[in-house]
């Protein structure tokens, strides 16, 4: 009577557990759709110490202004019509002119208080600046929408998915304009526009930095619920082929989702606390790490419950004993054993994981600090599954893993255990092989991984704007006319801010002419790097204004002629010249705000996240310290906030990488009791990283495999568009834990099967055979959930992706089956050595398999 009520209270333990999971999963049910709301976008790449960030304040707070210059492009293409339409012409360039003033009309409200086009700039008389707004074949045009209250910092995102859903209706509904236009110019408008039917057959493309953002965001949510399902579907199709069982298949993905479902949870209530920016690839980092390592640590501990309840059911009928109490009685102990064994090496394994995205916090990043702890979040509930959900259900139902009988294979194995039938696997084969030629397959090993290691170091890291967005989109396709038939960097310029402090100071002939030397210099300026041509195409400032390859020589003036135009009598009238150039240059100079501030502006025609686009930063940055020797001076802009980002984020990575590896290091020390082993660990893993890199630096960077086909079939793509710097730190973190459940896994066995006989051969032959089924498995979970995100349109979530499942590819193959075991056999007792004063210190912690 006492056993039954002992197994009553165990059984209602069990529902509770459950009960409380059920729980977590409802009251979390709609968190992915909050965590995908809850995106925000900052223009705040660096830090508030960086030269950037200053240099964008500096001018914030001397020109007034209280956005952040938030911006729209539209652009007007008469490509669908013959090629001899030209947008200048008196009918389109009047289309081009009533259309700005249809839009001005029509979203002033929503603050956008600067609309302008290049018949607009002509009227008002800055011919210069006109001539920008068309492309140099005359079949585009561009109008530039701007506000200078709106920002993106303090607006949230679906505001401005509405401005440019707003702008994009107003653009195709060409009745609505025409009818606008029809009641200025009466019956005379068939004589001064296009007809209606020409009006609709072009091109209207919204595009610029905000509609980028938009775009991305959407194409980022598809992508994020696409890969999700097809990652499970794949994972299914896995499950099905492991286990071979409806509960083998449904039991992982059970405890995926209580993994998943209160992280998107916590992490989206964390951002809105204000602790980090939700970041538009933050839910997919979470649903591609989230879904590999809950499903990874829950098949390590059914595949271990599996061995043992079988175990335990041979053992039973072999004495003719198999009841339905005993079968409740081997359920309860296998689920025990499992958590005593592969519980503890999941969790040793998720806490060398939540390590490496814990060292991440060192770096400082608003993306990083979301990154690591949404990571570690969704890794740490993996754990809890695999620890309590799992065993709970098993212990109640584990009976179930094994049905049907014909399909699972439990028969069969029961009756090899009865009859004491040992089969010899390939595993078993495949370490006397390498036992037997260890230096062969150490040197085999090496030499695969090394070339693609080598091409690591030739990583060239950016964050190509324009690429970065899937083909076909709207803001890529504008994109990709701002960059082929107008300047691309006109939309994110380079600007110098030089601070001259006090009132009036920047009216200094030695400054005017170190401003006119320093355009002369960047005009002239030319370096090739790496295939691509650093060089400056326009320059502008307040007495200088000059385009490379314009035909009349540049505007250029000296501190005399400027205060000649400036202080030359007349009103806007009388003196159109001087009012004229006030208002080009108001841009460039703070006139109603102490006149102590200059700005320099020059473009590029590089993307502006380019590499390249970067090293002009610093080709700027040495090049203003010595004109300017006198003057605080700032380079900014949307280049120069990312090259600060990228070496903020660097300049702290060796930090990051000492503590991840000091905290694995004694991690592993005190689950391996070696020194060795550790090291070899780290090391090992450490290539896989790099092989991961140069992969990238193959195929992203260089161009060597565009696409893969079958039979006409575009299976993948991978377009040349660079690394994004954030990728190794990313890949680095992720890999370093992940990869250590491998290691975990095979050498603890390895270590209590060398315990038992102290035969280094036997040991690895046992170790591998008794782990390299599960944990080829287990890698192909992650490498097809990893593939699956590496088949995203988004650049960035198809290069982590892609990396990170080959870095898991030849670390549970070439690293974990060809490395380690050499590697082994090679050093052996040494594999083993730990100091005696360590010895008596470090705890000593069993992982039994």
């Amino acid at each position: 009577m006492g056993k039954i009520g002992i197994n009553e209270l165990k059984k209602n333990k069990y529902i509770l557990v459950i009960l409380i999971w059920v729980f977590l999963i409802l009251i979390s049910i709609q968190a992915r759709s909050l965590l995908t709301e809850g995106v925000e976008s900052s223009e705040e790449f660096t830090g508030d110490d960086t030269e950037s960030y200053v240099g964008s304040e500096l001018i914030k707070e001397r020109f007034n202004i209280s956005g952040d210059q938030v911006s729209h492009t539209v652009i007007l293409s008469l490509r669908p019509l013959a090629d001899t339409q030209d947008i200048t012409s008196s009918k389109w360039r009047n289309l081009t002119l009533y259309l700005t003033m249809f839009l001005n009309k029509s979203i002033f409200n929503l603050e956008y208080d600067q609309i302008f086009s290049e018949p607009l700039l002509i009227m008002a008389g800055q011919t210069d600046f006109a001539s920008s707004m068309v492309s140099a074949n005359k079949q585009n045009g561009m109008i530039s929408i701007m506000s200078s209250t709106l920002s993106l910092e303090g607006g949230g995102i679906e505001d401005f998915a509405d401005h440019v859903e707003t702008i994009r209706h107003l653009l195709m509904d060409i009745d609505a304009f025409y009818e606008f236009t029809e009641s200025i110019l009466g019956p005379a408008m068939a004589l001064f526009m296009p007809s209606k039917e020409d009006a609709k057959a072009i091109d209207y493309i919204l595009t610029g930095t905000v509609a980028n953002f938009v775009d991305t965001m959407e194409v980022a949510e598809t992508t994020f619920e696409n890969s999700e399902l097809i990652a499970v579907l794949v994972i299914i199709i896995i499950l099905a082929f492991v286990f071979k069982s409806p509960m083998g298949i449904f039991l992982p993905l059970i405890s995926m989702v209580a993994a998943l479902f209160p992280t998107y949870l916590i992490t989206y209530l964390l951002g809105q606390t204000g602790l980090f920016a939700i970041n538009d690839f933050l839910p997919s980092i979470i649903a591609m790490i989230g879904i590999a390592v809950a499903v990874d640590y829950n098949l390590f501990s059914m595949v271990r419950f599996r061995e043992e309840y079988r175990k335990r059911k041979a053992e039973y009928e072999l004495n003719d004993n198999w009841t339905k109490e005993n079968r409740k009685l081997a359920q309860v102990e296998s689920a025990k054993v499992m958590n005593a064994t592969a519980g503890n090496a999941v969790m040793f394994s998720g806490f060398t994981v939540i390590t490496g995205f814990g060292a991440m916090l060192v770096l400082g990043s608003e993306f990083t600090l979301g990154m690591a702890i949404g990571v570690s979040t969704v890794v740490s509930f993996s754990i809890l599954t695999a620890r309590t959900l799992t065993p709970a259900i098993l212990s109640l139902f584990g009976e179930g893993l094994d049905w049907p009988n014909f399909m699972s294979g439990a028969r069969r194995d029961i009756n090899a255990q009865k009859e004491n039938r040992i089969k010899e696997s390939v595993w078993v084969r495949w370490s006397k092989m390498v036992m037997k030629y260890p230096w062969v397959f150490l040197v085999i090993g090496i030499i695969t991984i090394t070339p693609f290691i080598v091409l690591s170091s030739q990583a060239d890291l950016g964050f190509n704007m324009v690429k970065n967005l899937p083909k076909g989109t709207e803001a890529r396709e504008g994109f990709e006319i701002l960059f082929d038939e107008f300047n691309l960097g006109a939309l994110t310029p380079y600007s110098i801010v030089i601070d001259g402090k006090t009132a009036n100071s920047i009216f200094n002939s030695d400054l005017i002419d170190s401003v006119n030397d320093f355009g002369n210099w960047s005009m002239n300026f030319s370096k090739k790097r790496r295939g691509d041509l650093l060089k400056f195409e326009t320059i502008s400032t307040l007495s200088m204004i000059s385009n490379h390859d314009s035909n009349p020589a540049p505007t250029i003036f000296n501190l005399t002629e400027v205060q000649g135009i400036l202080n030359s009598p007349g009103n806007a009238t009388e003196n159109p010249l001087k009012y004229q150039f006030i208002g080009n240059s108001e841009k460039y100079i703070n006139y109603e705000f102490g006149n102590n501030t200059l700005i320099i502006e020059l473009t590029s025609n590089l993307d502006p996240g380019a590499p390249a686009a970067f090293d002009l930063v610093k080709v700027l940055r040495q090049k203003v310290s010595e004109h300017f020797s006198g003057f605080d001076v700032y380079v900014t802009g949307f280049s120069a906030a990312f090259t600060d980002s990228m070496d903020e984020l660097y300049a702290d990575v060796p930090k990051m990488l000492a503590v991840a590896v000091v905290l694995i290091f004694i991690a592993l020390l005190i689950i391996f009791r070696s020194i060795i082993l550790p090291i070899k660990a780290i090391i090992t893993i450490g290539g896989s990283i790099l092989f991961a890199i140069g992969a990238l630096v193959y195929i992203f960077q260089d161009g060597h495999i565009q696409n893969i086909e079958l039979l006409g079939v575009t299976l993948w793509e991978a377009e040349q568009s660079g690394i994004v710097f954030i990728i190794p730190v990313f890949l680095f973190t992720t890999i370093l834990g992940l990869g250590m459940d491998y290691s975990i896994f095979i050498i603890s066995r390895i270590r209590e099967e060398y315990e038992k006989s102290g035969d280094m051969d036997e040991a690895v032959g046992i170790g591998l055979a008794k782990t390299a089924g599960v944990i080829t498995s287990a890698a192909t979970i992650m490498v097809a959930t990893f593939m699956v995100f590496a088949m995203s349109p988004m650049v960035i979530l198809k290069t982590m992706g892609f990396a990170m499942a080959i870095a898991i590819v030849v670390d549970a193959s070439i690293s974990r089956i060809i490395i380690l075991p050499a590697a082994m056999k090679l050093l052996g007792d040494w594999n083993w050595w730990l100091p005696n004063w360590l010895k008596k210190i470090l705890p000593e912690i069993k992982l039994e398999h």
